[in-house]
């Protein structure tokens, strides 16, 4: 498994582009929230909204450009968060409402097994010194 970026600039994986599709469907998702409820509160809601999708997608962008996207591991990663993001997304027109457990629900699953998914696979990675600092 690869650590750290290449001596010359990496092109993102199919993968990767379709994980950040879900984003820009989810970013859509935000806005027309946001355009259907321009209150204060709503827009409070929907910034949170916002911060909780981008933590995730920035976690995982690191994690594929710290390690080997094309690792199968790090694939499988990449495509259980792009699941819980699609849960997350589906979630976003009443997650102030009926559906605010699916949306939480999904974003903690994503942290806890992204935690759980990249431990076993980067297992001596750091104490080897291929670790990139």
């Amino acid at each position: 498994m690869r650590v750290g970026r290449p001596e010359s600039a990496r092109r993102p994986t199919l993968l990767e582009l379709f994980f950040d599709l879900v984003y820009v469907v989810a970013l859509a998702l935000i806005s027309q929230r946001l355009v259907e409820h321009p209150e204060w509160g709503a827009a409070f809601q929907t910034l949170l909204l916002l911060m909780a999708l981008w933590v995730v997608w920035v976690a995982t962008v690191v994690v594929t450009n710290l390690y080997d996207p094309d690792q199968p591991a790090i694939q499988l990663l990449t495509i259980y968060v792009m699941i819980g993001s699609l849960l997350m997304t589906a979630a976003i027109p009443r997650a102030f409402d009926r559906h605010g457990l699916i949306f939480a629900a999904a974003y903690v699953g994503i942290h806890l097994g992204r935690g759980l998914l990249l431990v076993p696979a980067t297992n001596g990675l750091c104490g080897s010194g291929r670790f990139a600092s």
